[in-house]
């Protein structure tokens, strides 16, 4: 076993996480998850959206692949490179298999979070001898990289021993919001979506197998005559999960916006007889649900503050205290540390559910939910509306989501 610190865990990290990854080591050491060491299956269908669960093999990214091994091998001490394209494109999926495949080569390799990195940067320790490969996901939620800070990173290393940093970009356009002024940074590798039209069929055959699979469903056969216009895996696996509900060329004629919403209808049924169970009223847990998906997660010990606040904003009255509120709110969100509230997820469908939840108030209210979620956590929140702009706003600059993204100068 490497020497490096690493955890098993899920690459995305909110605010709270972070704060309890650099309470921990005193020395700087860097702290990595390591989810392709940790893959647990599918055991629900939406685990198909999370690309940790390892679900389906990848597919069709075989050149994308041997350029990153190569970029891997090169020679240099330190190399820094981005994978830049579209949620939903596979770009952390991609990132997960290249860890595994370093690591059957003698690296250390996992995801870190960018305050992490600066901490261990700047107690220059890192403890392993191994080849090191560092994942930083959303790096395009950071207004400034800190290229300097790698190289940092990489003056403690020992001699021989290369450090290579893969930073994930949802970036529209590719450009980063940051400049680099060392020359570490390669060319980006812009990812779209399968080009194999027999890499779509199989993707879309094999996702709908196994959603009928797990959720008891009769097998239902691969497509031979719908239309595989979009080669995007998110597309692909959102119509999968959709069509043992409806006609297969159905859910492929719809956005994935449209899909993830029907499938965030299923998740807000569930939510209701939760919150009917717990005796209190559902408009109450949709909302709080919203609102934590909103900023991110929160840490528990904040949550009942939260739901104090929002349901005085909204004026829905408590059933009970406002922390036997957040207990049952921990229900439905709590994270596997036991400390924080996680956003609802797969992070489409949560996304959908905060559109729904918060596009249902008055123009005025929403922005007064948006400020309200600002306050309590202003980067998760204006990251996470950036992304779900991306997602569910398209180029429709009146979208809600579009419009809260404004607000939050995202």
């Amino acid at each position: 076993m490497h020497e490096l610190t690493a955890f098993d865990a899920e690459p995305w990290r909110t605010e709270a996480h972070v704060a309890a990854e650099l309470a921990g080591p005193a020395n700087g050491e860097l702290m990595l998850t390591a989810p392709h060491a940790a893959s647990v299956g599918c055991s629900d269908p939406l685990d198909l959206l999370r690309p940790e669960c390892d679900a389906l093999p990848l597919l069709g990214r075989a050149e994308e692949l041997a350029a990153l091994e190569a970029w891997l091998g090169g020679t240099s001490a330190l190399s820094i490179r981005r994978i830049v394209g579209r949620a939903g494109t596979g770009k952390t999926r991609l990132a997960i298999e290249l860890c595994r495949r370093a690591e059957a080569q003698g690296w250390s390799a996992g995801f870190a979070t960018l305050p992490a990195i600066e901490a261990a940067a700047e107690a220059r320790h890192i403890r392993t001898r191994h080849a090191l490969l560092v994942v930083v996901d959303r790096s395009e939620d950071r207004d400034r990289l800190p290229v300097e800070c790698c190289a940092r990173l990489g003056h403690g290393r020992p001699h021989g021993a290369p450090l290579r940093v893969l930073l994930l970009d949802r970036t529209p356009d590719g450009q980063a919001a940051w400049s680099d002024e060392t020359g570490l940074l390669a060319e980006p590798m812009r990812l779209a979506g399968l080009r194999s039209l027999a890499d779509r069929r199989a993707l879309l055959g094999r996702a709908m197998a196994l959603t009928a699979r797990v959720a008891g469903l009769p097998p239902c056969p691969p497509p031979t005559s719908a239309a595989l216009d979009s080669g995007e895996p998110l597309h692909l696996l959102l119509a999968a999960l959709v069509a043992p509900h409806q006609d297969v060329a159905a859910a492929l004629a719809r956005t994935p916006a449209e899909l993830a919403g029907e499938l965030a209808e299923r998740e807000l049924i569930k939510l209701d007889a939760m919150a009917l169970r717990q005796g209190f009223d559902p408009a109450l847990m949709r909302h709080l649900v919203a609102c934590v998906t909103l900023q991110d997660g929160c840490a528990f010990d904040a949550a009942p503050a939260l739901v104090w606040q929002e349901a005085e904003a909204i004026g829905i009255h408590l059933p009970a205290s406002a922390e036997h509120v957040a207990d049952c709110l921990a229900d439905a969100l709590l994270a596997p540390d036991g400390a924080t509230l996680e956003p609802l997820g797969p992070a489409p469908l949560g996304e959908a559910v905060l559109v729904r939840e918060v596009a249902r108030h008055a123009p005025e209210r929403q922005a007064a939910i948006i400020d309200r979620a600002l306050h309590r956590a202003r980067h998760a929140t204006a990251a996470k509306l950036r992304r779900t702009a991306e997602l569910h706003g398209g180029n429709d600059p009146t979208h809600s989501a579009v419009v809260w993204s404004r607000q939050a100068g995202a």
